[in-house]
């Protein structure tokens, strides 16, 4: 987090830098975008021989940035609730 002191009295906090830096990060190229993260895809419950795990380290990197990107949700929504 940044935090801006330069006005007086006025603290401004931006995550903008931690943001760039989970999609820098992460493992492999994003190409696209969604106007919301729902798919019907994403509700299919797979049997045990038709799951697909991914790559231990894929795996890893799959979970280091769900937890950087709940992290980050859990403070704007802070934000949020402050103003």
């Amino acid at each position: 987090m940044d935090f801006d002191y330069l006005t007086i009295g006025v603290l401004t906090v931006s995550m903008t830098k931690y943001t760039q830096n989970i999609i820098k990060d992460f493992p492999e190229l994003i190409t696209g975008t969604a106007s919301t993260p729902t798919a019907y895809h994403l509700f299919k419950i797979r049997h045990r021989g038709e799951a697909k795990l991914l790559p231990e380290s894929q795996g890893i990197a799959f979970h280091h940035t769900v937890a950087q990107l709940l992290f980050y949700q859990l403070e704007l929504g802070e934000t949020y609730k402050r103003q």
